[in-house]
């Protein structure tokens, strides 16, 4: 962490690109492509205008992929850019520009290693850069001045998207073409008040994860659909081929069918999450009978809070990497708190 100032006269911003619509054109059929020869995404002169005189932007694209496409080996070198990035006590923080598929996951891995308290700002584009309106210069210009903002500092990683700003964990994409894309499942509390609500969250006690060195890589961590009429085929399969840990993606407060929860009561031994497909509310499994998810919690389920499906992946994988010999017990508190439940 950098202990001292940027400078207020002359700021300077890490711009990191990794593609995504905001750098994609349309070609001559109407379908948009990610645009590796596009380079790094300028602001408009009437919106270059409006920031600070002296603020200098220093792009360095980190790879460009559409983000359905990014894999978690490039989420950890994202990662690892943003931290080398803000290794300069010189820069006033870092704008990610990214596809809007995966971005809620990208973010939330960016959020586990981020202890800096310079902002982290993520943000992309909803139509493409050749669009006749593209949202893409008014979401960089926002990043830009949230990243200039003394209050964005201490907050952790955002995600600055459709004139919203969210902190990232919790975010999920809510709309596939608005330009409002992004909603967050989370409450913001105050340190008082957060221990009254079991699924409160408060930026004062996020908890972090030590970046993992070079050549340490995520293990792998699947979602399996555990909704209505799900069989518990797919998980066995997962299972029989070697997966490190997954997540269920059930029902309400987590409830699946029984035949899955079977599945994964019998093979405790391998680490899982529970979560929904429901949008919004904290997953605290509270039913009981076959398939209930307070069944499943006492045979090892994590519950996961206020993250969702890609979230709750993420976050796992992460700590799987960080402590892979780690007890259940000490697992499920350390998730608990990433997942903004009580340990």
């Amino acid at each position: 962490m950098s202990t001292s100032s940027p400078s207020p006269e002359n700021p300077r911003i890490a711009l990191l690109t990794t593609g995504g619509t905001i750098s994609s054109s349309t070609d001559s059929e109407g379908v948009v492509r990610n645009d590796v020869g596009r380079g790094a995404p300028e602001l408009p002169v009437e919106l270059a205008a409006q920031l600070p005189a002296g603020l200098s932007v220093e792009a360095r694209e980190v790879f460009s992929v559409d983000s359905s496409q990014m894999t978690d080996e490039q989420r950890l070198l994202l990662c690892r850019a943003i931290d080398e990035a803000l290794s300069d006590p010189e820069i006033a923080g870092v704008v990610v520009t990214h596809g809007t598929d995966s971005m809620a996951d990208s973010a939330m891995a960016a959020d586990l290693y981020h202890r800096d308290p310079r902002p982290v700002v993520f943000t992309g584009a909803q139509h493409a850069a050749d669009h006749p309106a593209p949202d893409g210069p008014a979401n960089l210009f926002d990043a830009y001045q949230v990243v200039l903002s003394e209050s964005a500092h201490g907050l952790g990683t955002l995600v600055v998207f459709g004139r919203a700003i969210m902190q990232a964990r919790g975010v999920a994409k809510w709309h596939t073409t608005d330009e409002l894309a992004f909603a967050r499942n989370a409450q913001d509390e105050t340190p008082a008040a957060s221990g009254s609500n079991p699924g409160s969250s408060s930026s004062a006690e996020r908890p972090t994860l030590d970046l993992p060195a070079e050549g340490i890589e995520w293990p792998r961590v699947e979602c399996v659909w555990a909704g209505s009429g799900a069989s518990a085929t797919a998980l066995e399969a997962l299972i029989d081929s070697g997966i490190a840990g997954y997540v269920l993606v059930a029902m309400g407060l987590g409830n699946l069918p029984a035949s899955v929860a079977e599945v994964a009561a019998a093979h405790s031994e391998i680490p899982f999450a529970l979560t929904s497909t429901v949008p919004r509310g904290a997953v605290v499994p509270t039913y009981g009978g076959p398939g209930g998810g307070a069944e499943l919690a006492t045979t090892g389920a994590l519950p996961t809070g206020w993250l969702r499906g890609g979230q709750a992946r993420v976050t796992l994988a992460a700590l799987l990497a960080d402590a892979p010999g780690e007890s259940h017990a000490e697992r499920a508190r350390r998730f608990a708190g990433f997942a903004g439940l009580p340990a």
